[in-house]
């Protein structure tokens, strides 16, 4: 990859390369941290994964490296069965972003299945921004997570996008395991004809004084199904803390479900902690107002699922992921 050779020549330290390869050259360090994220999660999948994986990248940032360009990870370029894996170590006080996209779109004429996982170490004072874009064909079965360990006075933001897979699965978790950590983790999602959807989101809490903040917002049409399971934990040792999650989904079809179901667990009294969930379809009244100026109805729809969407892409630091993803809810909508 290019771009990973002109990022190690410009960082020092810096370290971007094929997994297997970091095993021999950076043996100690990847054996140190590899499966750390995973020993948290009782999971078949991972079993499996963790059994059978084939590929995948190591990055490592070291100390006080800030990258100011988005590491590309571009994960999917065939449509067959495979197991990928990335390890990600982001040391004391550096700062860095990742770009990962997982796209297929070509048409397969058989189903397969993925499994990815993404391990995220960010050591304490330092952060970290992890972008992810989903967009398999419909043949795809993809069962994806994203788990952090995150330091003492450090933080990591999810931000991630969803939109392709007969079946996808994505779980994404943050564990706030030293004093004064923080995580965002927003997520929105597009999809239609007859996917399934299962979004799993987290937020542990080991620590005091940790902050959790996980906004979903996704949009289903014709016969499409999806569910939210959202987490925040709250150790016994998580005092001062504060934790907060919402779901919100819009139909465009009589005939698309969604189940959300958001949850607390609370071992300490001395938290705030919240969660909130909302599904419903396209404000007949707005969408009357928008088609009496002159607009026709498939746009109008369009635009109410632009707007909907906007409060969780507007947020995006990262302009070009924001951009692809609201590209790719106009084509999904439109088609």
């Amino acid at each position: 990859n290019a771009q990973w050779e002109q990022l190690e020549s410009q960082y020092k330290g810096l370290v971007v390369c094929d997994l297997q390869d970091a095993l021999k050259s950076h043996e100690g360090l990847v054996r140190k941290h590899l499966f750390s994220c995973l020993q948290t999660a009782q999971d078949k999948l991972d079993a499996l994964h963790a059994a059978c994986w084939n590929k995948g990248v190591f990055i490592f940032v070291p100390r006080d490296t800030v990258v100011s360009t988005p590491i590309e990870l571009d994960l999917v370029k065939s449509s067959n069965h495979s197991f990928q894996h990335v390890l990600a170590v982001v040391e004391e006080g550096a700062r860095v972003s990742f770009d990962e996209r997982c796209v297929s779109r070509l048409p397969s004429q058989k189903p397969f299945v993925r499994t990815g996982r993404i391990e995220l170490i960010v050591c304490p004072n330092a952060h970290a921004d992890w972008y992810s874009l989903q967009d398999l064909n419909n043949q795809a079965f993809n069962f994806a997570s994203r788990r952090a360990l995150v330091g003492a006075g450090s933080s990591v933001d999810f931000w991630s996008a969803e939109f392709g897979g007969r079946v996808a699965r994505s779980d994404v978790t943050a564990v706030l395991q030293g004093r004064s950590a923080s995580s965002k983790n927003y997520g929105v999602y597009a999809v239609k004809g007859e996917q399934q959807l299962d979004l799993d989101v987290s937020s542990v809490h080991a620590e005091a004084e940790t902050v959790s903040d996980m906004h979903t917002r996704g949009v289903l049409l014709d016969r499409s199904k999806a569910i939210y399971r959202g987490l925040v934990k709250m150790h016994a040792n998580a005092g001062r803390s504060n934790g907060y999650q919402k779901s919100e989904n819009l139909l465009l079809s009589d005939s698309a479900e969604v189940d959300a179901v958001p949850y607390l667990e609370i071992d300490t009294s001395d938290v705030k902690c919240s969660h909130g969930a909302s599904m419903g379809h396209v404000d007949r009244e707005k969408l009357f107002y928008l088609m009496s100026r002159g607009i026709a109805e498939r746009e109008a729809v369009l635009q109410i699922a632009q707007g909907f969407l906007a409060p969780i892409l507007d947020k995006a630091p990262y302009r070009d992921w924001a951009l692809k993803v609201r590209a790719r809810v106009q084509e999904r909508v439109s088609a």
